[in-house]
């Protein structure tokens, strides 16, 4: 009982019963909370009621932070297993047709390599136009001049000035498409 009256001594918990029953409470509010949040009693402590009410909140408010980034954390990780788990089970499928045709190993490499660029990029392509097709036209069309402005910009025609360039610009930008080739085929021949 000795030691329990020199752990209140030390952290300013008064061990008395002269405190008016409301200050008790909260003492003992404010000694399970430092315990259960796993504050802890450190070199500093609360030493007077409106500190412990304070410190009780702040343990609270810190908890219910600490949940929520743990929350997001966990969402997070959970997306991004969705889509690895998504992309293995494509590659699994087309590694199981290739090898029921009894496609060679080179080749089958090239196609499951190619297969794993072109659903990274899949996936950021969606990603863009669900964002275009989110937002308003007048948006959508200044966002894409923006992504696209150094593809365009550097195309010789483009360079020149011109009344109906900008309209002209913005025409070409909205019609954009994405599309992947594998590495080392000629995208156009003349």
């Amino acid at each position: 009982d000795l030691e329990m009256v020199d752990f209140l001594d030390e952290h300013a918990l008064p061990a008395g019963s002269n405190e008016p029953l409301w200050e008790r409470y909260l003492l003992a509010m404010y000694f399970i909370s430092t315990i259960f949040t796993t504050v802890g009693f450190g070199d500093i402590s609360a030493v007077n009621t409106a500190e412990r009410a304070y410190v009780m909140l702040m343990m609270y408010l810190g908890t219910l932070v600490f949940g929520t980034l743990l929350s997001e954390i966990q969402n997070a990780v959970s997306q991004l297993r969705r889509l690895v788990r998504s992309r293995g089970r494509l590659v699994q499928q087309i590694k199981d047709f290739l090898r029921e045709n009894e496609v060679p190993a080179s080749l089958e490499r090239k196609i499951l390599s190619f297969v794993h660029f072109e659903t990274s990029v899949r996936q950021r392509i969606d990603l863009k136009d669900t964002a275009l097709h989110s937002i308003p036209p007048e948006l959508s069309l200044q966002l894409q001049q923006y992504l696209h402005r150094d593809l365009l910009y550097e195309i010789p025609i483009f360079k020149i000035s011109h009344p109906f360039k900008g309209q002209l610009l913005i025409d070409l930008f909205a019609q954009l498409r994405e599309e992947t080739f594998c590495k080392g085929v000629a995208i156009q021949t003349v």
